[in-house]
């Protein structure tokens, strides 16, 4: 058991269902060496290696961009269709994986800080809804939390998300302003055409919250 994955399963587990979780992990977490030496220079294809966060272009510039107002990596809507995208596009994995430089840092009751280990999580492109909420307090951190900041992208790397759950520019809304960006390689855009629509309403409010860099880039 790596450090990393330990410290998951004691941070994020509770007695009760400490073998959900660690089943989970078991199944899932992707590890520092198959991500260093596979994983991460995959994501290099499709995100811009200097970027960091936003308001950074995260995308290659040969990537067409949807966006939509975020919140979490996931709602059970957006998975489906972002599901039916990758099985169209050839995929076969995909990886959930923390930004290392949103990784948030909280005090504890006792003053001292605990710094979260970074999430990365390898799933089956064919994986079903229930399966990923399947982690207990894992899932929750992974799904739920509002606070944390996530690429995901899969093994064709023909497309990827970047959740910037956290992204927050008070001078547009003061309530934050969370944003979900999905590139895509222009010759599978009509998948991704076909399998996301948005509201006007929502056009119209993420071009207020649009960084600059990214208004030439929407589709």
């Amino acid at each position: 058991m790596g450090k990393s994955f330990k410290n998951i399963l004691d941070l994020l587990s509770e007695p009760q269902t400490r073998d959900i979780s660690e089943k989970y992990l078991n199944r899932y977490w992707l590890d520092k060496k198959e991500w260093k030496s596979y994983w991460q220079p995959l994501k290099d294809k499709i995100f811009a290696p200097e970027s960091v966060c936003l308001p950074d272009m995260m995308f290659k510039k040969d990537f067409a961009l949807f966006i939509f107002i975020g919140g979490v990596v996931f709602t059970e809507d957006d998975f489906k269709a972002l599901q039916k995208c990758m099985l169209e596009a050839g995929d076969k994995w995909f990886v959930i994986a923390e930004n290392k430089h949103t990784q948030p840092v909280i005090i504890g009751e006792n003053g001292k800080t605990i710094v979260h280990p970074l999430l990365r999580f390898k799933f089956p492109a064919e994986i079903t809804w229930d399966e990923l909420l399947n982690g207990g307090l894992i899932s929750m951190e992974l799904f739920e939390t509002s606070y944390k900041e996530f690429f995901v992208f899969g093994s064709s790397a023909k497309w990827g998300k970047y959740a910037a759950n956290e992204y927050w520019d008070r001078s547009v809304d003061p309530a934050g302003t969370p944003l979900d960006i999905i590139g895509f390689k222009p010759e599978i855009s009509s998948i991704f055409q076909k399998n996301f629509k948005q509201l006007k309403e929502e056009q119209e409010k993420i071009k207020e919250w649009l960084p600059p860099k990214y208004k030439d880039f929407i589709k």
